[in-house]
């Protein structure tokens, strides 16, 4: 079995690399409407063939005002997403991903796994935005949406701010309150719970009343 699944992986990934290299060699990369390259960049990521031509040159199409100008807001966190996953840091495509994100009502279109998303995407690669990081945790903590988070989008929300080493009193106040929530904290896994409680701690955000629960 172990065989066959390495086997059935190595041939996606040749798929991929041929479908990479037949999208560079055509120049048809320009062609691509937002959702082909949504789906292309979830395909590559799935996956994990971080090819670094195609990357590179899908980063350079997407850095283009005019190209990301209509993109939606979920789009924008799937872009984001493959390209943690995969590993690639490219500073001005998460600038440009991040100002597209800043403009009225993107982030507000955003579903809770769909936020944290972005939020680890840029905590992943290690590229600060605060405008960005200080938009996020204002909505999340005055919207409510923060109460439509899973045990799991909240264990990962803390751990992005914390990688990236942004303290917001707000959120995490808010964070420790949503964990305090009737059936949350029982939905937590060990995962969640070391991820957490490191969170705070790197934070210096301690929260007795968290601990004591």
């Amino acid at each position: 079995l172990d065989i066959t699944d390495a086997r059935a992986k190595a041939g996606r990934l040749k798929a991929m690399v041929a479908l990479g290299e037949r999208t560079l060699q055509s120049g048809s990369l320009t062609e691509f409407k937002e959702q082909e390259i949504s789906t292309l960049l979830w395909a590559l990521a799935t996956v994990g063939m971080a090819s670094p031509a195609l990357m590179a040159a899908v980063a350079a199409h997407l850095t283009a005002p005019e190209v990301i100008a209509g993109f939606r807001a979920p789009t924008i966190a799937t872009i984001a997403w493959a390209f943690a996953k995969l590993g690639v840091r490219d500073v001005a495509l998460m600038e440009a991903l991040a100002r597209r994100l800043l403009q009225p009502g993107m982030l507000e279109s955003l579903q809770p796994h769909e936020l944290v998303n972005v939020a680890c995407a840029w905590a992943t690669l290690g590229v600060a935005h605060p405008a960005l990081t200080s938009a996020m945790a204002a909505w999340v903590t005055t919207s409510g949406t923060l109460g439509d988070f899973s045990a799991k989008n909240v264990a990962s929300l803390a751990w992005a701010y914390a990688k990236l080493q942004v303290r917001d009193e707000h959120l995490m106040t808010a964070i420790a309150r949503r964990m305090q929530q009737p059936g949350l904290l029982p939905a937590f896994n060990a995962q969640d719970v070391a991820t957490t409680a490191w969170a705070f701690a790197a934070l210096g955000a301690a929260s007795p009343r968290l601990m004591d629960a």
